[in-house]
């Protein structure tokens, strides 16, 4: 967060705290826009606030958005091994796309030295996922299946 950013965040809990006790006025409007605000700038310090607070309750799908967030540079700093921790949580919940993901880490050796037995353990558990997930969900998934068909051993 930069300095400006710090400022304005005091600012405007500085309003808020001095005008919440009045009556429904034009201060209110300011309050209202000054409270928005505020949640703006929070926003832009963490993107991913509350999906890192998804992932860290147990979230498997928020753990592996996470992790993709993570390998894509996406509202973080890219960071392969924190993606790999990420998918690893959600794969370890038996998330579908988190076992794929976790596989091709293994299969091209991104993070993790190559390991094509891993990478079939893996795409294993994916597959065994999709195949009693529900209906939504492997048509969810169906935009990961071009990943398998082009990635031969």
């Amino acid at each position: 967060m930069t300095k400006n950013e710090k400022m304005l965040i005091e600012a405007l809990k500085t309003m808020l705290d001095q005008s919440w006790n009045g009556p429904i006025d034009a201060d209110h409007f300011a309050r209202r826009k000054a409270a928005e605000t505020l949640d703006l700038v929070r926003q832009k310090a963490d993107p991913l606030a509350k999906l890192r607070a998804k992932a860290e309750a147990g979230d498997a799908h928020a753990q592996w958005s996470l992790g993709f967030a993570y390998r894509t540079g996406e509202g973080v700093v890219k960071d392969q091994e924190e993606a790999l921790t990420w998918y690893r949580k959600a794969a370890e919940q038996g998330h579908a796309a988190a076992q794929c993901s976790l596989g091709l880490a293994y299969y091209k050796g991104e993070g993790v030295a190559k390991d094509k037995e891993e990478a079939d353990r893996w795409f294993a558990l994916a597959g065994f996922a999709l195949a009693k997930a529900p209906r939504r969900t492997n048509n969810h998934m169906k935009k990961f299946s071009h990943t398998f068909d082009t990635y031969t051993y």
